[in-house]
């Protein structure tokens, strides 16, 4: 055979017509045997396919026939994936062993000639006896009735002239039986019953319309079959969201489509995409005819334009123009495989066997991870090019009951081991420790029950339908879930059975949540399901404007009511500037502006923040600062200029992960070296020191260092951290306990204890602090806290919202937008200000300097600066007060400049196991601040 590319293939008969091998482009074979005695009972079965060997010249798969010609053995390379089939003597019955060694029983009758399947019993599994399933039929061969292995039942009614399905009632519980009309059956009220109408298109057998709870979906066919409209309708309010589609057929060429236009629900802007093809006779870009029919561009809502401007013989896309210009090539190996992807001046590179499995995935810059699979094409190991690597042992289903990480040495360093039931679903999950996770299942497959390696049990139930309806957890506390006929949460309660409801329209949207905490919100949408406006429990009315592509472009705030501060709108912008489209460029908030600026391969080049605040005087004062990164060929941020000017350097190795990080040319981090696919576990600081963490074979942080101490963190069985000790400080050395809800209980030291309790949905409702007790109250019919006793009574009140006004002490005023403004502590107040990302942006208060701070892309904080003159005087004179370089998510150096043309102060950071600052020391490793 001669492909569209001019490859040939060459197949090869035996004397019955049975294909025997077939040699593809690269010369690989893949063989397929026939008729073996070994494999067909003693039988001659001339056409009976008894096995397959890969391009890898290895036998991949067997099959096993009897006499009568049946197959009773499929099973891949070594025996895996093996199942054995039996048959009862009339037909009725095949029992099935699967590779775990589990027997299932599939009931079949004979209807009308053709063979059906009755049902399946299966075995035993963790948490459930042996159960079945049941089919039922109707005279005309169509499914009457089926029950899921709970026992719960659907039931289906058809129109018998075209055997298609018009009704059907789901979420009966067991031992129900089907109702007689089902058409004009109505669901029990308070179940989980629910009935389904289905019409159907005169011609085609496709659905015109489906008719549920408080919801209709229509659809309209051209004469080819297309769909033309589809259309949901609120049955409720009888609004409606409509998606219409046009084609443009080719002249002589029937059913062939030159151009697609999709218009979409929006009535407030156009919406539309339009998508082009070639022509059936178009000329390709390489003399073949595999661009034919392709799409050959894409234009949005806003007119931006993707151009596919290239395709191989085999139509598969070559060359891809985004909106920016940005061009993707795209290579294939003779069997139609992805080789190379390249973007710019950066390859992706995969490699193959010969049997087709990908082996290999080079990355831009030269990293790697290859991959092994067994003689039966299941992966077994991962490696990348340091030597880390990471095997699976299989069982014969192919579940991985055990994961190995290695490192480059072989040693291990992390391991876990699952066994599976005889239903193939986890059920025991074992740590590095021994310590066992268990888990327990209804015969659906549903999970019921967890157990921790401390015996803590959370227990869950499901409807009719298999939907959660209620959380049991270790301490009998009930979390209760109730869904309507679409499966939406209509009510939650928490174990103190504190409710939260919504409300739904018929497209699937809240419009209504009524909650004790935080009152009662409604929502609007437009015809796209966007959110359109938001009235929270304080009357604060919230407008959002959409773009033709569902990007927010506004958020407005109305006039607030009394004692609640007003807040400039929020707008977000897009498209614009070099390489700008598709992208955000801009955010305007109560801070302030934020503008973003992208490379053409759409990595952030600038972040520029102008915030903004008022002065003692009343003064306006803006502070612009700027984030620039600089990329190397492969993609990788090699530079970083902070809004101080101080430029981050960084070096990667091998891996393709940084191993060294400079500030200002100065060496801060260096031999940077990481688990097997791994957080960091040691550096060398610029002074010469090293920094060393040590993890246990679960992975979990076990030592860190602490300014010139190390700090040894011991772990329970659960993994929760019961005692910390520092090797030269015993004064910072702390026990823990928890409850069987993992809740912090206690804390001691050699000054003493704390204590904490809390009620049955983790309010906090007691502490104490050696002879000194502060009982909270909360609320009985909510989870508000009302008062905290102990040396100062602090009470509590809140705005409708939930949102707390005052303590006692301290008083607090928020926005239209709910956010904080200010606080308010003998008589002092401190002000603050947020960006459209809920980032603080500033800060200030009476008597301090004004504070801004920075985020990086990953919502990182790197800057903090206050103003260098008196709070009175607007300035563009500003004072770095610390900068914070990060590795990965790890905050690892503070960067000081205490005056304005003095030299940068480089202070390290040592974490703990969430990567929070507990340490920092100065350069020669004395402990600043902890």
């Amino acid at each position: 055979m001669t492909d569209p590319a001019n490859g040939i293939y060459q197949y090869a008969y035996d004397a019955n017509g049975n294909l025997t091998s077939v040699i593809y482009l690269d010369g690989k074979a893949r063989t397929y045997h026939y008729n073996e005695a070994a494999y067909t009972s003693g039988a001659s079965l001339p056409n009976a396919l008894t096995g397959i060997t890969d391009e890898n010249g290895i036998r991949f798969a067997t099959y096993t026939y009897d006499a009568q010609g049946r197959a009773v053995v499929t099973e891949h390379a070594g025996g895996v994936e093996r199942y054995v089939l039996g048959y009862s003597v009339d037909g009725s019955n095949t029992m099935v062993t699967d590779p775990l060694n589990s027997q299932y029983t599939h009931h079949f009758q004979t209807i009308l000639g053709v063979a059906k399947s009755t049902g399946q019993s299966q075995p035993a599994g963790s948490g459930c006896s042996a159960a079945s399933s049941a089919i039922t039929y109707g005279a005309n061969g169509n499914a009457a009735s089926r029950a899921d292995f709970n026992g719960n039942k659907t039931c289906y009614a058809y129109d018998l002239a075209r055997n298609l399905e018009i009704a059907r009632v789901e979420g009966l519980s067991s031992g129900s039986s089907c109702p007689g009309d089902l058409f004009s059956y109505t669901p029990a009220a308070n179940s989980s019953e629910r009935k389904i109408l289905t019409e159907w298109h005169a011609n085609f057998r496709l659905p015109i319309k489906i008719t549920e709870a408080g919801k209709e979906t229509g659809f309209g066919y051209d004469s080819y079959g297309n769909v033309t409209q589809h259309q949901i309708k609120d049955t409720v309010t009888n609004d409606t969201r409509t998606w219409t589609t046009g084609y443009l057929y080719h002249a002589s060429i029937p059913g062939v489509i030159l151009q697609k236009t999709e218009d979409g629900p929006r009535t407030d802007v156009s919406d539309v995409t339009t998508t082009n093809y070639f022509a059936p006779d178009a000329t390709c870009a390489g003399g073949h005819k595999g661009c034919r029919a392709q799409v050959s561009n894409i234009t949005n809502a806003l007119g931006h334009v993707t151009q596919i401007t290239r395709y191989n013989a085999h139509g598969q896309p070559e060359e891809i123009i985004d909106p920016n210009g940005l061009t993707t090539v795209l290579t294939y190996d003779a069997r139609q495989r992805l080789l190379s992807r390249t973007v710019g001046t950066e390859i992706t590179g995969h490699q193959y066997d010969n049997a087709g499995q990908l082996k290999k995935i080079i990355l831009p810059d030269n990293s790697f991870l290859s991959y092994t699979y067994d003689a039966a094409h299941r992966l077994t190991d991962m490696a990348d090019n340091l030597g880390n690597r990471v095997h699976y042992t299989l069982d014969a289903m192919g579940n991985r009951t055990k994961e190995e990480l290695f490192d480059p040495l072989n040693n291990l360093t992390q391991t876990r081991q699952c066994e599976f039931d005889a239903l193939s679903r986890l059920w025991k999950d074992t740590g590095a420790q021994s310590q066992i996770t268990q888990y327990r299942y209804d015969a659906q497959g549903n999970l019921k029950q967890t157990s921790d390696p401390l015996l803590h049990t959370v227990a869950h139930q499901f409807d009719a339908l298999n939907r959660l309806t209620q959380t049991i957890d270790p301490a009998n506390g009930h979390t209760r879930q109730e869904r309507d006929a679409l499966d939406q949460i209509t009510r939650v309660s928490d174990p103190r059975d504190i409710a939260t409801t919504y409300t739904y329209n018929g497209f699937g949207d809240v419009i209504q949540e009524v909650s004790v905490d935080r009152g009662t919100t409604a929502y609007t949408y437009d015809s796209g399901g966007n959110l359109k406006t938001m009235l929270d429990a304080r009357g604060i009315m919230h407008t959002y404007s959409w773009d033709a592509l569902n990007r927010p472009t506004q958020r407005t705030h109305s006039t607030p009511p009394a004692g609640v501060a007003a807040t400039a709108a929020i707008s977000w912008s897009y498209d614009t500037g070099p390489n700008g489209i598709g992208r955000l460029i801009g955010m305007t908030d109560e801070s302030g502006s934020t503008g973003f600026s992208y490379d053409p391969c759409g990595r952030l080049l600038t972040k520029t923040q102008t915030a903004k605040i008022v002065s003692g005087n009343g003064n306006a004062i803006n502070y612009t600062q700027a984030l620039s990164y600089q990329y190397d060929s492969a993609g990788r941020v090699s530079q970083t200029t902070y809004p101080s000017g101080m430029q981050i350097s960084t070096s990667y190795g091998a891996d393709g992960r940084p191993s060294e990080i400079c500030v200002n040319g100065n060496l801060l981090l260096g031999n940077i070296v990481y688990q097997p696919f791994g957080a960091p576990k040691s550096w060398t600081w610029g002074n010469g020191q090293t920094h060393i963490r040590s993890f246990d074979q679960d992975g979990q942080l076990k030592t860190h260092p602490v300014g010139s101490d190390t700090r040894t963190l011991t772990y329970d069985a659960a993994s929760r951290i019961i005692n910390t000790a520092d090797t030269n400080n015993p004064a910072y050395n702390r026990s823990y306990d928890y409850d069987a809800l993992d809740r912090l209980t206690s804390q001691s030291d050699n000054s003493g204890f704390k204590l904490w309790g809390y009620d049955a949905n983790s309010n906090r409702a007691q502490a104490q602090f050696g002879a000194t007790g502060y009982p909270y109250t909360i609320a009985s019919t909510s989870n508000r806290l009302q008062t905290v006793a102990g040396p100062v009574m602090k009470t509590y009140n809140y705005d409708a919202s939930g949102n707390p006004l005052s303590d006692g002490a301290t008083t607090f005023t928020w926005n239209a937008a709910g956010k904080l403004l200010s606080t308010v502590k003998n008589g002092k107040t401190h002000v603050y200000r947020y960006n459209a990302l809920d980032q603080r942006i500033s800060k200030n208060g009476p008597l301090s300097p004004n504070f801004f701070f920075f985020y990086d892309p990953a919502g990182q904080l790197i800057g903090e600066y206050k103003d260098n003159a008196a709070t009175t005087t607007p300035t563009d004179d500003w004072l770095v007060r610390q900068e914070t370089v990060w590795l990965e998510d790890i905050p690892v150096a503070v960067i000081k400049k205490p005056t304005a043309t003095g030299p940068i102060q480089v202070y390290f950071i040592h974490t703990d196991h969430l990567n929070t600052t507990r340490v920092i020391v100065d350069q020669g490793n004395t402990i600043v601040w902890r």
